[in-house]
């Protein structure tokens, strides 16, 4: 790809940037095929039935658009040129996973969905996804440097093993700690100061559907922050705060939040076979009843909950002597508020 004549290719790069970043990086399902061999199939427009490869080329349509209004010239045999260009925008490429247990597994199934390269350091491994490297101990990566570092591993194993791999991280790299109760000082420490941003991924993680909190450490760039954060969007959502005491109180609501959930889908359960259901019906009733209606939450997020459950809710009706019947002395409300009072001491304790 030319500038166009008479523009230098460092103030037209200068230019473009503002497409690229805006663009590319906010849209992480375009990763895969910045690095795949369709990349110029797409670039084509070539017609596909993968809905992954439709929105690609939407992302590539969109880019197009905005390079031709800053240049002026037609968009055929671009492709090739411009996923160049997209690749350089991908400025954290190595990414090292220090442990790799049921949590960071189910993340990584995610995470390998963009366009970093992935390697996994973690003895009891027996097996990495596709084009991720598998080593069994720090040596095996002999003086490889990495632009992010995840800490997957127990607190009680950081002091010890942490230290190591301080020496591998790049100059502008940082840290990605997903372990509990390890703070970002402690952290910091141990890797040589290096910036840290913790995370607090839930279960959901497993199904793509992770709610996750993320707290970002002194040091941290805009450009790492926002990195992590779109990291942490291939896995679900992502609810950034202030501090560290805020990321706590995430634990106790979205990080042990699956938990309260499934004890509330058991109960629900049990108390639908208590009036005449077999276990599968009252299964299928109730988590159909649980999945539509969070849907509908979402999809009408203009409303609030209230106003929804009282749409549904008829004087004197069924609804209306059931709601009486769950919370109508306010009795839940306050099982609730004491649930996540005791999570969130927890964490402070374990801190």
């Amino acid at each position: 790809m030319k500038p166009k004549r008479g523009v230098r290719r460092s103030e037209f790069a200068t230019r473009v940037e503002p497409i690229l970043t805006t663009t590319v990086c906010d849209c992480d399902i375009f990763y895969p095929y910045i690095n795949s061999n369709s990349a110029c199939d797409i670039g084509s427009g070539a017609a596909t039935h993968n809905p992954l490869e439709k929105i690609a080329q939407l992302c590539y349509k969109r880019i197009n658009s905005g390079l031709d209004r800053l240049r002026g010239i037609n968009a055929l045999h671009r492709s090739t040129d411009l996923f160049d260009l997209i690749r350089r925008k991908t400025i954290f490429q190595n990414v090292l996973l220090i442990g790799c247990g049921k949590m960071g597994g189910a993340l990584l199934e995610y995470w390998k969905r963009g366009g970093e390269q992935f390697s996994i350091v973690d003895p009891f491994l027996e097996n990495a996804p596709d084009g991720v490297q598998l080593c069994k101990d720090r040596t095996e990566l002999g003086d490889r440097q990495f632009d992010v570092v995840i800490v997957a591993i127990k607190p009680q194993m950081i002091d010890e093993i942490l230290p190591d791999y301080a020496p591998m991280l790049a100059d502008n790299g940082y840290v990605i700690s997903m372990a509990a109760g390890a703070s970002i000082a402690r952290l910091s420490s141990v890797m040589n100061d290096a910036p840290v941003i913790r995370i607090m991924p839930n279960l959901p993680a497993f199904v793509g559907k992770a709610t996750n909190g993320l707290v970002a450490g002194p040091g941290v760039t805009d450009e790492q922050r926002q990195h992590a954060t779109a990291m942490m969007e291939r896995t679900g959502t992502v609810v950034q705060v202030d501090d560290e005491d805020q990321l706590d109180r995430v634990t106790a609501v979205a990080g042990s939040g699956p938990g309260y959930v499934f004890e509330l889908a058991r109960a629900y359960v049990a108390a639908a076979e208590g009036i005449g259901f077999s276990h599968q019906q009252a299964r299928a009733l109730v988590l159909g009843t649980l999945e539509g209606t969070i849907a509908m939450a979402i999809d009408q997020d203009d409303q609030s909950l209230e106003d929804l459950r009282n749409s549904v809710t008829s004087k004197g009706g069924t609804t209306a002597a059931g709601l009486d019947a769950l919370n109508g002395d306010g009795a839940m409300s306050r099982k609730f508020e004491a649930t996540l009072e005791a999570a969130y001491k927890r964490a402070v304790e374990l801190r």
